[in-house]
């Protein structure tokens, strides 16, 4: 059993190889020697040379690398990297694939590093691979490593100049070597965006940032608008974080209810009383909630005035289309039973129309029909799990010449499509750990209107990540649009600092 740093430069060999094994429990196994038994990594992490030296390590019997291990490969060159040498035997390779480019090497797009050579038959198939523009696959004898052509790197900057009616949204675009094909920035008043603005010139293929924009016009004034930048090359395609901007109100007007709520003093938290509430101030998940709605500082539980509802059935429509300028809508993308369910939102004159499911923006792969109420519904088949995780499978609905925007089939937040009783909506889901500590709020954010934003709740989930929560909508409102925001940690080891994450905006048909 091998634990801590281990550095072999010489031969660890014994006289019975059919009885003695080496089996890496945990730390690391470096240098340039011989491992003349059988091998395991279970739990360490093999480094070939050691950190930042080219090296090669030899082995001669039966080997593996298990699900928790981690094999570390430094590349200088070309030529110079690390290597598995010697194999006279099988090295089957899972767990974690770290690659390391030495100096200010900056390989060609489509370098292939053979590391594993000399045997009969090495299958490869890691878990995880850092960073995410290298592959690694079996060769007839061996194992490779490829760099991939990378997807851009985006970043989303804030909107200005704003106006009442008008807004030059920005960003950078880095190609990563290689030609930008798309630039566009997807806005709206929610986070279904809605509305694309090609920008003003391509940012070319540098390895450098550039910056981007696009003006966007006809915007109603007072209004909090959303957006976020998209570029794509060979690589794939990459969206930045979404960004806000608010028109200011036109002179001489009333200022918009959002703009009354942001000068109003913060509502107190208040802890949740015990057993939870479905009314607009509780909360069944714990913790505490806070009650805040839209241009009305009034007490926990009122009701939002009948001037935030949408009353006529285009008000209405527009609200189950997401508040978009779009005539069809994804709303929803999640995995349930071992396939991928979807929903979403048409206007309804396609109500028979059939709609094609397409993943990644290309193959179809289901097919649902707009019912008379212009929602509609379908499953499509799992994708595979390394497509699932490495490369963001994304989902489009099209009808026609209309196509909605693309959803991410994974996200950290997941809501799940609202129920409806009465005036009581609840909102179930689940916050993908792990969690912020301490555990950030979630807040709720509803639209009875378009254009009219309140947040109606805000609690702290249990540790488990999900929830299960109910709101009263006031009498008289039809439809609603539903949407969570919270922080997560990055990853088990930061959980102290979180990053911003979103649910879908879902509608729901009320009354």
């Amino acid at each position: 059993m091998l634990s801590g740093t281990v550095l072999v430069e010489g031969e660890i060999t014994s006289s019975d190889k059919s009885e003695d094994v080496a089996r890496l429990l945990s730390g690391t196994l470096a240098g340039d020697g011989t491992i003349d038994i059988p091998f395991s990594n279970i739990g360490g992490t093999l480094e070939p040379g050691g950190a930042g030296v080219i090296g090669e390590l030899h082995f001669t019997s039966l080997s593996s690398q298990g699900p928790a291990g981690t094999l570390v490969l430094d590349i200088e060159s070309g030529v110079a990297f690390d290597r598995l040498a010697d194999l006279t035997s099988n090295f089957f390779l899972g767990g974690k694939l770290e690659i390391d480019l030495l100096g200010a090497y900056e390989p060609p797009v489509g370098t292939k590093w053979e590391f594993m050579s000399k045997g009969p038959g090495d299958p490869t198939e890691f878990t995880a691979i850092e960073p995410s523009a290298f592959t690694a696959r079996s060769v007839p004898g061996g194992s490779e490593v490829e760099l991939l052509t990378a997807p851009p790197t985006v970043l989303t900057q804030a909107a200005a100049p704003v106006a009442a009616t008008s807004a030059t949204l920005n960003g950078t675009v880095n190609p990563n070597a290689v030609r930008i094909s798309a630039c566009e920035f997807a806005y709206g008043t929610t986070v279904a965006y809605g509305s694309l603005a090609p920008c003003a010139s391509l940012p070319g293929e540098g390895r450098s940032a550039r910056g981007v924009s696009a003006t966007v016009t006809s915007l109603t004034a007072g209004t909090t608008y959303h957006f976020r930048l998209i570029a794509t090359n060979a690589g794939g395609t990459r969206e930045g974080a979404d960004e806000t901007f608010t028109t200011p109100g036109i002179k001489g007007s009333e200022p918009p209810a959002e703009e009354v709520l942001s000068k109003e003093k913060p509502a107190e938290e208040k802890p949740a009383s015990g057993g939870g509430s479905s009314g607009a101030g509780g909360s069944s998940a714990g913790g505490t909630t806070l009650t805040t709605l839209v241009g009305v500082p009034t007490a926990p539980g009122s009701e939002i005035p009948a001037a935030a509802i949408a009353t006529t059935p285009r008000a209405v429509e527009e609200v189950l289309l997401g508040c978009t300028k779009s005539k069809l809508v994804l709303n929803d993308v999640y995995i349930r039973g071992g396939r991928v369910v979807l929903s979403g939102s048409a206007a309804k004159s396609l109500a028979g129309k059939q709609v094609k499911i397409l993943i990644n923006a290309g193959r179809q792969v289901a097919s649902a029909t707009v019912l008379a109420d212009g929602q509609y519904a379908t499953s499509a088949p799992l994708p595979l799990v390394k497509g699932r995780v490495a490369a963001g499978t994304r989902y489009a609905a099209q009808v026609g010449k209309l196509r909605s925007l693309n959803l991410k089939l994974t996200r950290r937040l997941q809501l799940e499509p609202p129920g409806v009783s009465g005036r009581t909506v609840t909102l179930a889901g689940q916050i993908e750990l792990p969690l912020t500590k301490p555990i950030a709020a979630v807040v709720v954010e509803q639209q009875l209107k378009c254009g009219k934003t309140a947040i109606v709740k805000t609690f702290t989930p249990p540790a488990s990540g999900r929830f299960d929560i109910a709101l009263t909508v006031p009498a008289g409102a039809t439809a609603g649009l539903f949407r969570l925001r919270s922080s997560v940690a990055a990853n088990e080891h930061s959980i102290e600092h979180g990053f911003a994450t979103y649910s879908l905006p879902l509608p729901a048909v009320l009354g």
